[in-house]
């Protein structure tokens, strides 16, 4: 867990180019992207930023007047990293052209947007909203066939709208940057909301087929490599060139998660090992070691749990049968 680090930033007294340019270069440096600011037809303009920043997530609370901009190939070009940002707008309005799709955005709404498509962005009412900003790579793990296609607007009637909208303003809040945050928590948390977003969430059978292949590929090399101690889901990612999420999103509809599914597996293995008549030599933890446990104690408790006896037990129980 760590605290998140925020400042405040506010448009300085001066001429209204001096104070439109400064927060292009704040709004840009918070956001970790680039875009091409228009002038400013706002002779009064003003503007605030609360950026709070956690990890890789990116919360920035913003005020502008009247303002344009644009992100062209160019521009995508020169970014570090590729993002992707929810955006709740308290107030104000906003016209969007993402890729080839326009948006009008007002009080209420709630817009997904990520930094690989052309896009232009128009304030025409003096506008306030809260936005999350995290690595696209969270989109490609959870949504992998559908993150280009998924709903970018949420409707009103959407309940993922409504909490993404509550849980945006709760982390722009002073008591989430004085408390400490587990940041894995806080992507889980948006990543399953944006997910339920999606009207098009049931998988087609194309979409099953490539999971259950992968599913089989990762059963595969879990079994080539159970009797490893050091076995676990980011070392299976690492072979595999896939990330950790989309192993867990994966095996996200099986009774077992990836890490019980290893543990079964084991106990199952040393379950056999236990009743061989053959094997009546080795030791209990002997056995244990050699698939993959290393705590005598965490095994036999495993193991009873899932077979209701101790090892000593189903060894004894199967010399005398």
């Amino acid at each position: 867990m760590n605290k998140p680090q925020a400042y405040s930033w506010s448009t300085p007294e001066g001429s209204r180019s001096q104070a439109y340019d400064a927060w292009v270069e704040t709004l840009m440096r918070a956001q970790e992207s680039t875009w091409d600011p228009a002038t400013s037809k706002d002779t009064g303009f003003t503007a605030s930023i609360r950026h709070t920043s956690l990890d890789s997530i990116n919360i920035i609370e913003s005020t502008s007047g009247i303002c344009e901009g644009s992100r062209d190939e160019s521009r995508i070009a020169k970014d570090d990293s590729e993002t992707f940002g929810v955006l709740f707008y308290k107030s104000g309005m906003e016209n969007i052209c993402f890729g080839d799709k326009r948006y009008q955005l007002s009080a209420g709404d709630v817009f997904i947007w990520d930094s690989t498509k052309p896009t232009k962005f128009a304030v025409t009412e003096e506008i306030h909203k809260i936005a999350c900003f995290m690595p696209l790579q969270l989109l490609r793990d959870w949504l992998p066939k559908k993150w280009q296609t998924m709903p970018r607007k949420l409707s009103g009637s959407s309940g993922s709208r409504v909490l993404l909208s509550g849980l945006l303003s709760a982390m722009s809040h002073d008591d989430f940057s004085e408390s400490m945050v587990d940041s894995n928590s806080v992507k889980e948390s948006i990543m399953s909301i944006i997910v339920g977003a999606d009207n098009s969430s049931k998988e087609s059978e194309q979409d099953l087929s490539i999971k259950l292949a992968q599913m089989q590929r990762i059963k595969v090399d879990i079994a080539d490599h159970l009797s490893d101690s050091d076995l676990c889901i980011k070392e299976i990612a690492e072979r595999k060139k896939i990330s950790t999420r989309y192993i867990h999103w994966v095996f996200k509809d099986e009774p077992l998660s990836v890490s019980q599914y290893i543990i079964s597996q084991r106990l199952e293995k040393c379950r056999r090992e236990l009743i061989k008549a053959s094997n009546d030599r080795s030791s209990v933890s002997q056995i244990a070691y050699s698939w993959g446990f290393n705590n005598t104690a965490h095994f036999s408790k495993r193991y009873r749990a899932m077979f209701n006896e101790s090892p000593s037990e189903t060894r004894a129980r199967h010399a005398l049968a």
